[in-house]
């Protein structure tokens, strides 16, 4: 058995939003202690499903930007 890990540079600064987002607080407290529905803390980020929830801060702004019509588009 193995464990793949990632670490994507720029996203760390995400799992100390969650405490204090208005979107998301409620729910990372919730799900620190078990899954509700879809949503899941794993490694300190909040999931649904397979996508990760991003606080309100200026890489959700830069991701939303990117996908409308930057680079990953």
């Amino acid at each position: 058995m193995f464990q793949l890990d990632t670490c994507i540079l720029g996203f760390e600064h995400l799992k100390s939003l969650y405490a204090t987002d208005e979107d998301f607080r409620e729910l990372y407290y919730v799900c620190q202690k078990h899954p509700k529905g879809d949503f899941l803390v794993q490694n300190e980020y909040l999931f649904k499903g397979t996508h990760l929830c991003v606080p309100k801060c200026g890489t959700r702004k830069f991701l939303i930007r990117e996908v409308r019509g930057g680079s990953l588009a």
